[in-house]
């Protein structure tokens, strides 16, 4: 036995029939607007991230230029100290050099050997005077 319904005739049915279809698709749109929310927060979510990543490197890229000056200001500066270093260190030499000088004058002219042919009185005086001289001459050497 086969039962046939015909919706045309029956009212009831095609009100109970239409009502699910209508529960469906709203319950349907129901979460596809649910989901929509959610895609827009996570996308929101995604836009504050991407503006905070851009902030960041920004930040970073001048971070990079002000150490990069940083870096050039120091390297110039480093290498004016090196010029500077080697232009008192050669002055130095020099005066080390002028100073060992004199002193070699200064023990020809005053050291009491220096003059075999001189008085014993004369070398007395001589050693005297080189006594007291050589030692402030040492010490003035070693400054």
């Amino acid at each position: 036995m086969v039962i046939t319904i015909n919706f045309a005739r029956c009212q009831s049915c095609k009100e109970t029939i239409a009502d699910a279809t209508h529960r469906q698709l709203y319950e349907h749109l129901t979460e596809i607007e649910q989901s929509r929310k959610v895609l827009k927060m996570q996308l929101e979510q995604e836009q504050v991230a991407k503006h905070r990543l851009l902030d960041l490197i920004a930040k970073e890229a001048n971070e990079r230029r002000q150490l990069t000056s940083l870096y050039e200001m120091m390297k110039a500066k480093a290498a004016d100290l090196e010029r500077e270093l080697t232009s008192i260190t050669s002055g130095v030499q020099t005066t080390d050099h002028k100073f060992r000088q004199m002193k070699v004058v200064l023990s020809k002219k005053l050291h009491p050997n220096s003059f075999p042919g001189a008085g014993t009185q004369e070398v007395r005086i001589r050693e005297k005077i080189f006594k007291e001289i050589w030692p402030e001459i040492e010490r003035i050497g070693k400054v």
